[in-house]
């Protein structure tokens, strides 16, 4: 059911985009004989994942909404793992209302997963994601004390990256550079290209403001 797709996603988190590609064919073949909404929502997010790090952000969009439209279908327990990619490719995109209309909606789901859980890592770093994009220094606020307790980890995107980003955003610079450079090892060692392109981005902008 998900083999394949989960195959693509960790290549698209290296920046390997042509095995990513392959094994995407291999999931849309596998899912288009499988007759369930869980299958063709996480594809989806699979492929609005692909388009939105290759900067195809109205693409990345269309699949991150057709894969959310499924996820309500499913149940909550489902959306409020997927519905911040739409939050994140709406923030990237500058559509401020809407990104913060669906951080709102997100932040309600979290109230059914327990605090300190892993079903709450990906939302609150799709939010984390969501507020640096939109430099909002109230989501910022109330992403920050959560986040840290999942620092060191990687739920799509960094959460050391992210950390830096709100430290910087929020006013500590000191100890935005600290996270960030730290994320900039974490991300070079593991081979996550992306990342690494993003936390450089960010800790050159804390030290050109430094």
């Amino acid at each position: 059911r998900h083999v394949f797709t989960v195959m693509s996603w960790l290549h698209l988190t290296r920046g390997n985009w042509d095995e990513g590609q392959l094994w995407l064919r291999r999931a849309e073949a596998a899912v288009s004989r499988i007759d369930s909404d869980e299958p063709r929502a996480l594809l989806h997010t699979a492929e609005g994942f692909w388009a939105f790090e290759r900067g195809q952000l109205a693409e990345a969009e269309t699949r991150f909404r057709a894969a959310v439209e499924l996820f309500r279908r499913i149940g909550p327990g489902a959306l409020v793992w997927h519905l911040g990619l739409l939050c994140v490719v709406l923030a990237a995109q500058g559509k401020r209302a809407q990104a913060l209309e669906y951080a709102q909606e997100l932040l309600e789901l979290m109230k059914m997963v327990p605090l300190g859980t892993l079903p709450r890592a990906e939302p609150v770093t799709y939010l984390a994601f969501t507020a640096v994009e939109l430099r909002d220094e109230a989501l910022a606020r109330r992403c920050q004390p959560e986040l840290e307790s999942y620092g060191g980890q990687f739920h799509d995107f960094s959460v050391d990256r992210l950390r830096g980003a709100l430290a910087a955003l929020l006013g500590d610079r000191a100890s935005a550079q600290l996270i960030l450079e730290q994320a900039v090892a974490m991300a070079r060692d593991a081979g996550l290209r992306p990342e690494l392109g993003r936390a450089l981005r960010d800790l050159g902008g804390v030290e050109h403001e430094s």
